[in-house]
């Protein structure tokens, strides 16, 4: 069994979540708004891998003829959890007089 990439798990969920919300296949350009991918092109080559995995059909030259098979409506799709990256600790700007003067032991105003 071929495994699917994130980006074509998140297209198929795509697919899937506009199918049962309104009725009829999205387009590229509404797969693209669901997903935040910003190329149509990039939307077609993973619809395009979709079809060669057999998770979907597409009649040619048909619009919105895209239909999941049996093995795309029974894939389930799971949301990976976002999980924030900590920030790295901002480096505080060391004044190399400042620090010296500190070592020394001498005040500000020498």
């Amino acid at each position: 069994m071929m495994e699917l990439t994130i980006r074509e798990q998140e297209v198929l969920g795509a697919i899937k979540e506009h199918h049962e919300q309104v009725g009829y296949a999205p387009s590229f350009r509404d797969i693209s708004s669901l997903t935040g991918i910003k190329s149509l092109s990039m939307v077609k080559k993973t619809v395009d891998s979709l079809v060669s995995k057999g998770y979907a059909v597409i009649a040619p030259n048909v619009a919105r003829s895209l239909r999941l098979t049996e093995k795309g409506s029974n894939f389930e799709y799971k949301k990976p959890k976002v999980v924030a990256k900590p920030r790295p600790q901002q480096a505080k700007k060391i004044d190399k007089k400042s620090a010296l003067r500190e070592a020394l032991g001498l005040s500000e105003w020498c």
